[in-house]
């Protein structure tokens, strides 16, 4: 069984609500909000790691297809989960202290990490639905 299409999902949505969280937050001047952002970027850390780790260990034979289609899905989710562990540094290292450039900083990082899932996921989405990674054909 592959657990890699389960938990896919997760650090996706976490990191949107995180980034919704942060801009809201942050334009009504809602500080509660942008505290709550915290957890939700370190459950998208996790997410990411668990949902690369599985991509990782996804046997060979589910990865024979569209190899530049399975580069591209790779790289965002590898890019993603790198500027989401940099995101999280960022925001425990800055708690809630947003003066100067630090709310930008944060924020050009999580919109990133939003980026590359979305567009890892939608590169999943090809591999599984154009080329059939992971699909067992009836006989």
């Amino acid at each position: 069984m592959l657990i890699h299409p389960a938990l896919v999902h997760f650090p996706i949505a976490l990191c949107f609500a995180a980034l919704a969280l942060e801009i809201l937050g942050q334009a009504l001047g809602r500080k509660e909000w942008v505290s709550a952002g915290l957890p939700l970027i370190a459950m998208t850390a996790l997410g990411a790691l668990a949902a690369v780790a599985s991509g990782l260990l996804t046997p060979q034979e589910h990865k024979d297809v569209a190899p530049i289609a399975l580069e591209t899905h790779e790289l965002a989710a590898f890019s993603g989960t790198g500027l989401i562990l940099l995101t999280t540094v960022l925001r425990v290292v800055f708690r809630n202290d947003y003066t100067g450039r630090r709310p930008g900083v944060v924020l050009m990082t999580l919109a990133l990490s939003a980026l590359c899932f979305s567009g890892a996921g939608f590169m999943g989405g090809q591999l599984v639905f154009d080329y059939g990674a992971g699909v067992k054909m009836p006989r």
